[in-house]
């Protein structure tokens, strides 16, 4: 009796406490947004390359809860504070006060917008308008910061919105379509999981 109950004690698996899984995912997110951050185009017309750090902000929301996405911003702020090459062009410190830190900035808001909308459905529709909503409001920190630089609202939206409107469509639509398939995966593993 002893040794059958040592067997299959010995024979679970492990359980992962969720907070060390939680932890874990808010620094897999954020070191997602900073490779996210190394694919960087130059677009005509502005000094800020496109990236798709924003893809990777809107998959943090649509992934994690409120707090959890906007821990995973700060994380990531952090790091490049700290001299980390996490920012576009594989830069740190340099990135603080420039044209790009408000967009920066912005991250940590636009994840926890995205998740709390995200909380109230995962249709299609809910995680289009969660990401719309979090898009918004990193070119709206953005914008806020180069006025503040230049004290132009016209030229700024001009540099600091208009380029960026065409591919953060498509980033929209790239979040979404991978979300769903995400949920889509953990359903038919969790149903396989429990037939088997």
């Amino acid at each position: 009796m002893g040794i059958a109950r040592a067997n299959s004690i010995s024979c679970r698996s492990p359980v992962i406490s969720p907070s060390i899984v939680r932890l874990a995912a808010v620094f897999g997110f954020a070191a997602l947004t900073a490779l996210a951050a190394q694919v960087r185009v130059p677009l005509p017309g502005t000094t800020v390359p496109m990236t798709l750090q924003t893809l990777a902000v809107l998959l943090t929301g649509f992934a994690l809860p409120p707090g959890a996405a906007m821990a995973s911003m700060v994380v990531y702020l952090v790091s490049g504070m700290a001299g980390l090459p996490v920012f576009a062009g594989g830069v740190g410190t340099v990135a603080i006060g420039g044209v790009t830190w408000g967009y920066l900035v912005g991250f940590v808001p636009a994840a926890g917008l995205v998740s709390l909308v995200r909380a109230r459905g995962t249709s299609s529709v809910r995680l289009s308008a969660a990401g719309a909503l979090g898009t918004v409001v990193v070119l709206a920190s953005g914008v806020a910061w180069q006025v503040g630089l230049s004290g132009s609202w016209e030229a700024t939206v001009a540099r600091g919105v208009v380029p960026f409107l065409p591919d953060a469509v498509v980033k929209l639509a790239l979040a979404v379509v991978l979300a769903k398939a995400c949920a889509g995966a953990a359903r038919r593993t969790a149903a396989a999981a429990v037939e088997s």
